[in-house]
């Protein structure tokens, strides 16, 4: 349904909070099968990096409004293909 949605313009994107990497990990598959209409953000602090390794465009971690150098630096590496 949220491809659906993305694919009509209802909307622009989808930021996950719900700690479920499974279901993360399907939309990111549906999302792109459909060409990607939706960006796709991690919400949950303890599943961005898996997040980011399964296809995620970026993530929104509450945390990172206290300390966001160490979201920085693992969106850095995730560029540059860095999975170590």
């Amino acid at each position: 349904l949220l491809v659906k949605l993305g694919q009509e313009g209802v909307l622009a994107g989808v930021k996950d909070s719900s700690n479920d990497d499974v279901a993360f990990r399907f939309l990111v598959d549906d999302n792109a099968k459909a060409g990607h209409p939706l960006t796709l953000l991690a919400g949950q602090e303890v599943v961005v990096d898996g997040a980011y390794m399964a296809g995620a465009d970026g993530s929104v971690p509450g945390l990172a409004n206290v300390e966001a150098t160490g979201y920085v630096r693992m969106w850095k590496a995730t560029e540059a293909g860095d999975w170590a």
